[in-house]
């Protein structure tokens, strides 16, 4: 005899057919969540660096790709290719720009770059599918985070508030590249601790967002701070917007934030001597930095523009760093190649051309649209509203900061930002139906030949009104 667990679904018509758990699915099961906590721990440190910028999670993702693409043929879920048509759009961009190349060696690197991170991308896809809200995956982000902190502010000769914020003194970079990269991940960081609301105590998150906000602090990163204010405004207005018991308390710091700032600034100005202090404030803190950077991006952008005016269709991938500038253009006092565009929006336009810019935007538009339309998925896969509403809002408010952050650096192969991009996309994506589970046919409910399983960390299905029971094969 065997015994069916039935679904609403399968009792109001027949279900489908449920992937089978043969030896091949078993075991990529039994690998997939140890590899998914090692790519989340490793995906931030990549400094030191291998030869051609590599990191200790390549050398495991290429070794989970060839398994992976090894194990499809077995796999009874078939691979989505999500972001197919901004990815074409990008693609062709680029082979059109390829022609008006000045380092082919450069436009095959940023290919093959691109190529890999993309099948990291939909490797991490799917792979995370069958793993509900992926709790186990931001909590390890969330220890992790807090230990790259940590790192970047013990490797400072000196971390007092003075040396944090002050112009002069090095600048916290912890296993990253360089310091634009660390407040990055730090600013994603901020958003996942806040997705892990009534999922990790309060006191930890507590204490690991005052270490990520002073690790910030000491990347000296104007950018980041920017985009984290605004991101932070996003999530505040959801979770107000959401209600519930969260929605007073962010409410109330809110407002007691700003009436502070309000006082300070109405006692700064009626005392006459607020503008003066200000001034020698911003001249002694790296938010002087402001205007240098300006001027510096400025005056990338404009070698740039000027350059995709003589080439309309894009000087080709991965060639704003290879081109040769004029002596009164130099950017660097010992070399006359420019630099990078600092900025993703304006790299696509110039190397890939209008094609490019338009995946791009294409593709950064459909991952909004999704999160924004994913409450529901995010719902199912947390068994919960008030914990969906808190995820979707942290997503929303990491995505506005990621995007806004883009304008000022070039992030699109930072390890990291994939990762977080697969993270989002997989929570607000709806969960296959659960599926049904059969006891093996010797009765003694082991996972024999031929056994059936629900999706590996779907929350289980609502129970039914009614057990259905027969005989037979």
């Amino acid at each position: 005899m065997r015994v069916i667990a039935a679904t609403p679904g399968a009792l109001l018509g027949p279900a489908r057919r449920a992937p089978v758990a043969t030896p091949w699915v078993a075991s990529a099961r039994r690998w997939a969540l140890p590899y998914l906590l090692a790519a989340v721990m490793l995906a931030p440190v990549v400094n030191p660096a291998g030869p051609g910028q590599t990191a200790v999670l390549d050398l495991l993702n290429l070794l989970a790709l060839i398994g992976f693409a090894l194990g499809q043929r077995r796999k009874a879920r078939p691979v989505t290719l999500p972001l197919l048509l901004p990815l074409l759009l990008i693609a062709a961009g680029s082979l059109l720009a390829t022609a008006g190349a000045a380092s082919l060696g450069a436009t095959g690197l940023t290919l093959a770059q691109d190529l890999y991170l993309y099948l990291w991308f939909v490797m991490l896809v799917s792979l995370m599918h069958e793993r509900g809200d992926l709790k186990a995956l931001r909590v390890a982000w969330f220890w992790t985070a807090s230990g790259v902190a940590l790192v970047g502010l013990i490797g400072l000769p000196r971390a007092g508030l003075t040396e944090l914020s002050g112009l002069a003194g090095p600048r916290a970079a912890a296993t990253l590249y360089n310091p634009n990269m660390c407040a990055d991940y730090l600013v994603l960081s901020v958003f996942n601790a806040l997705s892990l609301a009534d999922q990790v105590r309060a006191r930890w998150r507590g204490l690991s967002l005052g270490l990520l906000l002073v690790a910030l602090m000491a990347t000296k990163s104007n950018g980041g701070w920017v985009c984290l204010g605004l991101g932070l405004a996003v999530w505040a207005i959801l979770r107000i917007a959401a209600g519930g018991a969260a929605a007073p308390r962010i409410a109330g710091l809110i407002a007691v934030v700003l009436a502070t700032a309000l006082v300070a600034g109405w006692s700064l100005w009626e005392g006459r001597s607020g503008e003066a202090w200000a001034r020698r404030m911003v001249a002694r803190t790296y938010l002087v930095r402001i205007e240098h950077s300006s001027d510096t991006r400025e005056a990338i952008w404009r070698g740039l523009v000027s350059d995709l005016r003589r080439s309309p269709l894009g000087i080709g991938p991965g060639n704003s760093a290879a081109r040769e500038l004029a002596i009164g253009e130099r950017l660097r006092p010992d070399s006359f190649r420019a630099k990078e565009a600092h900025s993703d929006y304006l790299a696509y336009a110039a190397e890939r051309g209008p094609l490019g810019l338009a995946g791009l935007l294409l593709a950064t538009a459909a991952v909004f649209v999704r999160v924004w339309r994913g409450g529901a998925a995010l719902t199912r896969r947390s068994g919960s509203a008030r914990r969906a509403a808190a995820i979707r809002a942290a997503l929303l408010g990491a995505l506005v900061a990621t995007t806004v952050h883009s304008l000022v650096i070039e992030k699109l192969h930072f390890r990291h930002a994939w990762l977080f991009l697969a993270m989002a996309w997989t929570l607000t994506g709806a969960p296959d139906q659960p599926w049904r589970v059969v006891a093996s046919r010797n009765g003694l409910g082991h996972a024999g030949r031929g056994t059936r399983w629900r999706g590996e960390g779907e929350p289980a299905a609502r129970p039914a009104a009614r057990l259905v029971t027969g005989t037979g094969a």
